[in-house]
């Protein structure tokens, strides 16, 4: 049987630079995590983490695009299972949140971020965007393998393009979180009493 860590999403704030994520064409700047364009690879930012879906309330970012010259650019989120590579949340697309930039645009626009009923989107203003998943639908008392993975794609490196992202949070039902420290707590005090016995 294969055991998973209990461990929930890591550094989603970049306090701690790029640690417990896989990157490439990534840097920190200013405490947030700047996506690149290059001639040859897809940047991308990703984390492996457990959940147990019953406990699973929501996942949420926040992203800012821009650009030095008009271009076409591609950036998605998705959250998947591990394991499948499957979308956790039923989606028609392996993607929660996806936003397209073309020539026939001068900037990013909120409403054109394509999502499922369990996407809401906020403007936060200064070019800031906060994309939330509702994970409530999920269900299963088995901790789960999940990978969120962001993917930035600038077809020209002329263009200038970056993606910021921050604020990268997971949230658990706060019962569980408690009631899985009182249960590992009480083990652990179970265990020590009866080697002492």
């Amino acid at each position: 049987m294969e055991s998973y860590a209990l461990a929930g999403l890591q550094n989603g704030d970049f306090s701690l630079g790029l640690d417990g994520w896989d990157y490439d064409v990534v840097t920190i700047v200013g405490g947030v995590a700047v996506m690149g364009e290059d001639p040859d690879w897809l940047a991308y930012l990703e984390q492996e983490f457990t959940i147990i879906p019953d406990h699973a309330v929501s996942l949420s970012f926040e992203y800012k695009p821009s650009f030095e010259a008009l271009g076409s650019e591609s950036f998605t989120a998705s959250l998947l299972d591990a394991t499948s590579s499957l979308p956790l949340v039923s989606s028609t697309t392996e993607y929660f949140a996806h936003d397209w930039y073309d020539d026939s645009d001068d900037s990013f626009d909120v409403d054109e971020v394509t999502m499922d009923s369990a996407v809401t989107v906020a403007d936060l203003g200064v070019g800031w965007t906060e994309v939330t998943l509702d994970l409530t639908s999920l269900s299963g008392a088995t901790p789960t393998q999940v990978l969120l993975a962001f993917d930035y794609l600038g077809f020209d490196v002329s263009y200038g393009g970056k993606i910021e992202i921050d604020n990268v949070t997971y949230v658990p039902v706060p019962g569980a979180v408690v009631l899985g420290a009182i249960g590992l707590s009480f083990t652990g005090w179970r265990l020590r009493r009866r080697r002492t016995s």
